[in-house]
């Protein structure tokens, strides 16, 4: 007979050999069970019972041989139907059984798209992280290691997907959750419009449905851009959501720490919980990605036309399901197969400007919007710290993602030497190494011009 306690004893182990993020993206995940004498290890999806087998069965097996003082058989299993019976979770008040969805909620909270589940949701090695703890923010939501929840990535890369996905299965694990979400820009009119009401106990009841939630979703926190008394009832209600376990969760094309328009005081509360990246999806991904939405269109798509669109369209999940929906539309118009040519021909203009060239000045643009500042300030010779180091970051990329000589790259930055920008790429390698956050934003810049 194996002990209960016996994972918990194993998990303590390995929690001292794993980082961070394995011990939230994997080993956390797991809930375990006894067998006929055999430790049952039970993983919500089979990405992360691959990677649990593939990384740290070895291990846990020896572990539990050498606590036990006997031999002890280890098996991975998926959960079944991702049942929680096998897992203690922290639930909201008077949950009891599943439910098909959110409820319908007041004060303009937006509702939950319902293709946005995580049934629906391809996962790749650009986003397995984000989605485990998505899926563990939704089975056992509150709980500190991932409140609040932060994910942040380019445009059109699945960001507001997943965290809905998180909403929907929230709503089904726990159906009398109050599940609110909304867009960082709703929300601040929200408050204006409440703050102008006040006759009218508008302010009250604003408050109150927010802190009544039991999980809030906010989505584009990069777009947050409310005065100061947005700011602080967005603080005060943040605060209390988390202070009372509640769960939180929240999309951005930036870091926490990167959120131009966000006071300080609100930018290191979001870096409290966990933050995930997600990344522009690697080749495979893309194919699957493809695969997925063809089939709910009701169309097939032969291996060399997938093969060709994932290929030729890299830059955003958002890019390839409107190239995949110009596809469908046209080919239930004319009755055309959808072959390589048939994509050539109707996505000539669409490839056209995926392929465009990346130019200096492209980039310049690209970085200058990133860190806020205005592009004339990029190709002045003002020597204030932060402008040199967002010019050295400019200026790395240029030498990275064009074919531009070191002259015409100098040239482009106000007549610099040469010189100036090797000097610049080494600092920038340098800085990668030493600071975890610049790395962070130099690696969500690359993403960007990477095809």
């Amino acid at each position: 007979m194996v002990p209960l306690n016996l994972w918990e004893s194993i998990l303590e182990q390995l929690e001292q050999e794993v980082s961070e993020k394995d011990r939230h993206a994997w080993l956390r995940t797991l809930s375990a069970d006894s067998e006929n004498g055999v430790l049952v290890l039970r993983a919500p999806n089979a990405y992360v019972k691959s990677g649990v087998e593939s990384k740290w069965l070895n291990r846990i097996t020896e572990l539990a041989c050498a606590y036990q003082g006997d031999r002890v058989a280890v098996k991975i299993e998926l959960e079944s139907g991702n049942d929680s019976s096998h897992r203690k979770r922290s639930r909201p008040s008077n949950a009891t059984s599943k439910s098909k969805g959110p409820k319908k909620l007041p004060y303009g909270f937006s509702q939950l798209n319902p293709d946005f589940t995580f049934e629906q949701h391809i996962v790749g090695e650009s986003n397995q992280l984000a989605r485990s703890a998505a899926e563990a923010a939704s089975r056992d939501p509150g709980q500190r290691e991932y409140n609040p929840l932060f994910i942040y990535g380019t445009v059109g890369i699945g960001k507001t997907h997943l965290m809905q996905a998180a909403g929907h299965a929230l709503a089904s694990n726990f159906p009398n959750a109050k599940v609110g979400y909304v867009n960082a820009q709703n929300f601040v009119q929200h408050t204006i419009q409440a703050i102008m009401q006040r006759n009218n106990n508008a302010a009250e009841r604003m408050k109150a449905a927010y802190r009544e939630l039991d999980a809030l979703l906010i989505d584009d926190i990069h777009l947050f851009s409310g005065g100061e008394s947005s700011q602080s009832e967005f603080l005060q209600t943040f605060n209390l959501l988390l202070e009372g376990g509640k769960q939180v969760i929240l999309t951005s094309d930036k870091f926490a720490r990167e959120l131009v328009h966000v006071e300080e005081r609100i930018t290191s509360r979001l870096s409290q919980g966990l933050t995930v990246r997600i990344r522009q999806p690697e080749l495979e991904t893309r194919i699957a990605i493809l695969e997925t939405k063809a089939r709910l269109r009701s169309i097939t798509l032969a291996p060399e036309v997938l093969r060709y669109l994932a290929d030729n369209i890299t830059a955003s999940v958002r890019e390839l399901e409107g190239a995949l929906n110009k596809l469908a539309a046209t080919h239930r118009l004319t009755g055309k197969d959808i072959t390589v040519g048939f994509v050539r021909e109707q996505l000539a203009d669409f490839l056209e400007y995926d392929a465009r060239p990346i130019t200096v000045e492209f980039i310049q643009q690209t970085v200058s919007h990133f860190y806020g500042i205005r592009h004339s300030d990029m190709l002045s010779s003002n020597r204030r710290g932060d402008l040199v180091s967002v010019r050295h970051v400019a200026m790395s990329l240029a030498r990275e993602f064009t074919s531009n000589s070191l002259p015409e790259i100098g040239k482009a930055f106000g007549g610099r030497h040469h010189g100036t920008i090797i000097h610049a790429q080494k600092r920038v390698e340098a800085r990668m190494k030493e600071d975890r956050r610049f790395r962070e934003e130099y690696e969500n810049l690359q993403d960007q011009f990477r095809r």
